[in-house]
């Protein structure tokens, strides 16, 4: 699924945005006076994304809702220049995109599309940093990528699907869009991306990880600026870290590598100074500053946090300053489905945010994402 740093924009044709300036863009331009917007998107297993608004002091307001994957594990991804949304369904294999036209989110022409996964076997759709490409990860190994037309209608990108590592799990890209990195139960490699056509290039072979981890979305992320790469290890209790070469893309294993969490590392992101990961044994998140020069974990004070009862869901930061995590219990009474919310101080220590947890009206599905846009 998901870049670290990936910001994730509203789908559906119902749903309106305020805007400024151009309305057939959101931002500001000129000396248009325009303040941020902001949203937390869950996942469901209702055929639903949940949206709700985030006030600038990080509460969540009561959620509209927009069409999602047929089957609860349906990957999501965005293009922030455009705000463009893609949505991956495993059961149709199929990946629908969504264009802003005004204040609506429409599907862009020709969508759905093939996925070219097979059916239950898509695995993660990520998109790239310029919005150019996206590519779809399946669990039989294989990379399917298109290009984004202006009218943000896809087309499949020649020789695109390769074999790559066996059950396959998740893709992200790193910040500058140069490499996507394609991880497994057991292994990841990396791919150059060619900026002009969005073919892919392997750049060396798989590394192995240190232990295994879950076909979980979210348990792996790259950082929002430098070259590390992270990935939660479930069989380990750890997260293993990479740094890769800025120019070839190459991996290396950091030094120390890999850094113990607390029991049952199930998701993690990554902010502009710390890696957060939710331990969902434990029931705990684990907050490790990550250096600048080494990509080296280091626990901060006050690190294992308390998961307010979201212990078994994604988690995602918005704005460097609040994180949120999925509660969704629907197999033991009582039954509950809300989003956990945490402020951030200026060390990346968590504290309960006023007002959490926000309850959702529907089952949620785990999956968790952020947006920040100016209005």
């Amino acid at each position: 699924m998901r870049l670290s740093a990936v910001y994730l924009y509203l789908a559906g044709s119902a749903l309106l945005l305020s805007g400024c300036g151009n309305s057939q863009h959101i931002g500001c331009s000129g000396t248009d006076a325009c303040v941020e917007q902001s949203f937390v998107y869950a996942t469901t297993n209702a055929r639903q994304v949940l949206i709700f608004p985030a006030a600038q002091n990080g509460t969540l307001s009561t959620p509209a809702s927009v069409p999602g994957p047929a089957i609860t594990g349906g990957d999501i991804a965005v293009s922030p220049p455009s705000h463009e949304l893609f949505v991956g369904d495993h059961v149709l294999d199929t990946l629908a995109a969504f264009v802003l036209n005004g204040t609506d989110y429409q599907a862009a022409p020709g969508s759905p599309y093939p996925a070219g996964s097979g059916p239950a076997l898509l695995a993660s759709v990520t998109a790239t940093p310029d919005g150019k490409f996206v590519y779809v990860v399946g669990l039989t190994g294989t990379i399917s990528g298109f290009s984004v037309a202006s009218n943000g209608s896809l087309m499949s990108i020649s020789s695109s699907s390769l074999a790559v590592v066996p059950n396959s799990i998740q893709a992200v890209t790193d910040s500058a869009g140069k490499f996507l990195f394609v991880v497994g139960s057991f292994s990841v490699a990396g791919f150059a991306i060619n900026s002009t056509t969005g073919t892919l290039i392997s750049v060396g072979q798989p590394i192995a990880l240190p232990a295994s981890t879950l076909s979980t979305p979210g348990f792996a992320a790259t950082t929002p600026r430098g070259n590390f790469l992270y990935v939660a290890l479930t069989g380990g209790n750890s997260v293993a870290a990479f740094s890769f070469d800025p120019s070839t893309g190459a991996l290396t294993s950091v030094p120390g590598s890999p850094f113990a969490v607390g029991l049952g590392p199930l998701t993690l992101t990554a902010s502009a100074s710390t890696v957060y990961v939710m331990n969902s044994v434990a029931g705990t998140i684990s907050a490790l500053a990550w250096d600048q020069t080494t990509g080296a974990l280091s626990e901060i004070r006050g690190s294992p946090f308390d998961a307010q009862g979201a212990s078994g869901g994604d988690i995602a930061t918005l704005r460097g300053q609040y994180l949120y995590a999925t509660d969704g219990n629907n197999l033991v009474s009582p039954n509950t489905d809300a989003i956990v919310g945490f402020t951030i101080d200026s060390s990346g220590a968590l504290s309960p945010l006023a007002g959490s947890p926000f309850p959702s009206s529907v089952p949620l599905s785990g999956g968790i994402e952020t947006s920040s846009l100016p209005q």
